[in-house]
């Protein structure tokens, strides 16, 4: 008897690890047109990706909602002041094209992701990445020789 009330509560026990154990997935290994390294000069609309991590098998990302801001501070108070995609319902997180607002050549843009998995949880906000933006006209290559040391910290 007490073998069979053992298995009837390890049995029990192991369903609820397996129902809601698993963490939600969580936003990694942000990415701007492909490139991990910073700092990044990136196209007038980049695409963003990241990776859905987590333990378990069957998971899934099911929804997104991308920030971007000028600056980092704004993202930290979860505020993007360039773009805030709304809730996204889609398991896409490759190449996801920028819809927002697009600052001028040579500005910084920090962007964010949050997600949502299988079971409709949220995920925490990942750890902000940042792009520059390119050259958009031909009279923004010339402020380039005069601004780039700001970027890369070398001086002319």
């Amino acid at each position: 008897m007490k073998r069979i009330l053992g298995v009837i509560l390890l049995s029990v026990g192991g369903a609820a690890i397996a129902i809601g154990g698993e963490p939600p997935l969580q936003p990694t290994r942000l990415r701007i047109e492909q490139r991990h390294d910073e700092p990044c000069f990136a196209e007038q609309q980049p695409r963003l990706s990241w990776w859905a991590s987590g333990d378990g098998h069957g998971r899934a990302q099911s929804a997104y909602r991308i920030f971007a801001a000028s600056n980092r501070d704004l993202l930290k108070k979860q505020q993007g002041d360039l773009w805030d995609s709304k809730l996204v319902r889609s398991g896409q997180s490759h190449l996801i094209e920028y819809g927002g607002t697009m600052p001028p050549a040579l500005s910084e843009v920090w962007w964010t992701v949050q997600i949502w998995d299988e079971a409709g949880r949220a995920s925490g906000f990942a750890e902000p990445r940042r792009w520059f933006v390119g050259p958009l006209r031909d009279q923004d290559w010339a402020e380039i020789g005069s601004g780039i040391h700001q970027f890369t910290g070398q001086v002319d």
